[in-house]
């Protein structure tokens, strides 16, 4: 019977319209869909009561891309603003959540031109995404009603400076203020059980775990002695951050300190159990793993003899290094390495080395069938040697200078996010060796018009052109798969006069 009457429900819940808005009837409630709205933008006022009905919700979508809109009131009958319902209203400046309102959805005001919010004492929850890439919000206030705040809910916020985490708050989601710039301090109200904050850090209650360092303060950090953990993204584009000192209870076995532009130095106490630092690079205690070299770091950098495994991420992002020099014994280098290396032109490995090899400055497995890394400041153009069978994930990604890849006939496969922002490339010929394309391989290449195919069509990956729609695909006569469209480009013949 209850099944029964939520579909009755559920079926006489048709859109129907007031003036400018579109809504349905919930029986005694009105929910505001928006998805027939047409009206002019600029100022809006959301009717509180529609056919002698309360509105008691916003609905998914329901203003999402009015960029128009620059100011909407909200009725106090309101209590919840649904998922993405303000999501891309960029020029909307301003907002009044009533005091009714006791959740936000998920990417509720995603890409929005906010420059201020006050969430009120009512609201208990913020939806993950919710206030995503609000770039002009300066402002936040956070009710003391809100015991969870969603994973990215802050995220790309570069002109918040400050924000306070009232008592209530009980959950904080990953990457919350990734990437807010000029936010110095945060701070936790001393009865919050579950949080803390020390310098306007934050921290879990007891202090053992760094969630969160300001990604706009400034200046050398030195980590309290009761940490021993640091969550994953803590440091994140923290590019003011000068130098690091980690004391001994801390164990760090991943890279924490990514994108940190001015980051020169990390340095470890020497009664550290689980890593160790050395000319200003952190490793593992042993030494025999680099975890991380600092993104501020410049100049050539050559690897301890003592390593034998290069960690994930370990160079990425260091703008200013030129030069890399692998000894023999690496055995293992892990993904995305030396990504986003800009000034990177060339990475040489020991002639002994057993796993890796390097020619003309770009690494190589041992035996040169695998393109592992082209360092991404090389210039020019470049020819993939005849061994190569496969261009490793991210083999190019960033090679931003290099203006043309020639790729041999025995190349079968491209790796994920391959040539990914290789923004020099105009056009590329794939042989009819090439049989499969990972995921986003060509994503980002956004002067790259022409890719010609001279085989029949590969199996390609999801978004392999993403941010490159302008691309056009040419096949052969004679090959087959071909498609009006290939991975959402257009195709077209390609007789041997095109190219």
């Amino acid at each position: 019977m209850f099944t029964s009457v939520m579909f009755l429900i559920a079926v006489s819940a048709t859109a129907e319209e007031y003036g400018d808005f579109t809504y349905t009837d919930n029986g005694a409630t009105i929910t505001i869909t928006g998805y027939d709205y047409n009206g002019s933008g600029g100022a809006v006022t959301i009717p509180g009561m529609i056919n002698g009905k309360p509105v008691t919700s916003i609905g998914t979508s329901a203003f999402s891309r009015r960029k128009k809109l620059t100011d909407i009131t909200i009725p106090d009958s309101v209590t919840s603003i649904g998922d993405t319902a303000f999501a891309f209203c960029t020029g909307l400046t301003s907002v009044n959540l009533p005091n009714s309102l006791t959740s936000i959805g998920d990417n509720a005001f995603y890409y929005c031109g906010l420059t201020s919010v006050k969430i009120p004492d009512s609201v208990t929850s913020i939806g993950v995404y919710s206030f995503y890439h609000c770039t002009e919000l300066t402002s936040v206030t956070i009710g003391n009603s809100v015991t969870n705040i969603g994973a990215d809910a802050f995220r790309y916020c570069t002109d918040l400076t400050s924000v306070t985490i009232p008592k209530s708050v009980t959950s904080i989601g990953d990457s919350t203020f990734y990437y807010c710039t000029k936010l110095t301090v945060i701070t936790v109200d001393a009865s919050n059980s579950s949080y803390s904050s020390l310098d306007g850090v934050l921290f879990n209650k007891s202090q053992t775990t760094l969630i969160q360092y300001p990604p706009g303060k400034a200046g050398s950090y030195t980590i309290p002695a009761s940490v021993t953990s640091i969550e994953k993204h803590a440091f994140y584009y923290c590019t003011k951050l000068t130098d690091i000192a980690i004391p001994a209870s801390t164990n760090i076995r991943e890279p924490a300190f990514t994108c940190c532009a001015g980051l020169t130095a990390i340095t470890v106490d020497a009664a550290n159990s689980s890593c160790s630092s050395l000319d200003g690079v952190l490793f593992n205690k042993s030494q025999t793993t680099l975890i991380q070299c600092p993104s501020g770091k410049a100049g050539s950098y050559n690897i301890p003899a003592s390593v034998t495994n290069i960690g994930y991420y370990a160079f990425a992002s260091c703008t200013g290094l030129t030069s890399v020099t692998i000894p023999k014994s690496v055995t293992s280098i892990g993904g995305k390495a030396f990504s986003h290396c800009i000034s990177l032109t060339g990475i040489t490995v020991d002639a002994a080395n057993s796993s890796y090899s390097s020619l003309d400055g770009v690494l190589f497995n041992k035996s040169q069938t695998t393109l592992i890394q082209c360092p991404s400041g090389k210039t020019g153009s470049y020819t993939i040697p005849a061994s190569v069978t496969s261009i490793g994930e991210s083999a190019f990604e960033s090679c931003s200078s290099l203006t043309g890849v020639t790729i041999g006939n025995s190349v079968t496969s491209i790796g994920i996010v391959a040539f990914r922002d290789c923004k020099g490339l105009t056009s590329i010929t794939i042989p009819a060796s090439v049989t499969k394309i990972e995921l986003e391989a060509f994503d980002g290449c956004d002067k790259l018009i022409g890719v010609y195919f001279r085989g029949n069509a590969p199996s390609f990956g999801f978004h392999l052109f993403n941010n490159a729609r302008q691309v056009t695909v040419y096949y052969l006569p004679g090959t087959t798969g071909w498609k009006p469209t290939f991975a959402d480009c257009p195709t077209k013949l390609w007789p041997p006069d095109v190219k």
